[in-house]
């Protein structure tokens, strides 16, 4: 995320796929040449390569002071009688269990202060209402509502810790994986029930990321930031 690069000049990048962080490294470092990065490959389900990336990211800079959990695999668009198990495991562990993983790890590895960290789940307005009903996405709607109750539960708990956690919901955004959808008009409808009437772009949901993570919401702790153009509403 280009804008976490802008504010602080050491960050850890965690995704699945090489070519694509080596290209944002790239780009980061083009428009920011002092940041220090680190890119990791992981698998967000499995508790020991999460362990791995956690503590190489600590011997590195020392500690964790953000963490961005942000991991997600769409639905399937089936109602719920007809979503087979492995599906419904597939999503869950990627969309939900990922989220809580690294939780233990990270609280764990924060420097002792009074501010010893922030955490930002990117859940999703589906996790607050679903789509129209020719898109049923029960598993994603759940996996993503389980997020926000997450995010809710743990800000209550270790606000007292100097941890501060929070949500951002975004509603449709423009991304490798919603190009296809959104280019055949398969989520038109859907998204023509935004009173904006459009998808997001990235940097519409990076910023407010930002912000979260910034020093302007150090009084903010365990709201759900939808950034959906009031598609929630």
């Amino acid at each position: 995320m280009r804008p976490t690069a802008a504010a602080d000049n050491a960050s850890l990048k965690r995704d699945w796929s090489r070519p694509g962080l080596e290209k944002l490294e790239a780009d980061i470092h083009a428009s920011y040449p002092e940041t220090d990065l680190l890119l990791l490959v992981l698998d967000v389900t499995s508790e020991d390569s999460v362990t791995t990336v956690v503590a190489k990211a600590v011997d590195r800079f020392g500690r964790i002071d953000i963490a961005i959990h942000s991991a997600g695999v769409g639905d399937i668009m089936k109602p719920t009688h007809k979503v087979t198990m492995q599906d419904w495991r597939r999503i869950t562990e990627v969309n939900q269990t990922a989220f809580f993983e690294p939780r233990l790890i990270i609280t764990d590895s924060s420097g002792p202060s009074s501010t010893r960290g922030i955490i930002v789940n990117v859940a999703s307005s589906l996790g607050l209402k679903p789509p129209i009903s020719t898109m049923p996405s029960p598993t994603y709607s759940a996996s993503k509502h389980a997020v926000i109750g997450l995010t809710k539960s743990d800000a209550k708990f270790y606000a007292a810790h100097g941890i501060r956690i929070n949500a951002v919901c975004p509603g449709w955004v423009r991304t490798p994986m919603t190009q296809s959808g959104l280019d055949s008009g398969l989520f038109s409808e859907d998204i023509s029930m935004s009173p904006m009437g459009r998808a997001a772009e990235v940097h519409e949901v990076a910023e407010p990321i930002l912000f979260l993570v910034s020093a302007s919401s150090s009084f903010i702790c365990g709201v759900t930031l939808c950034v959906d153009g009031g598609y929630s509403l």
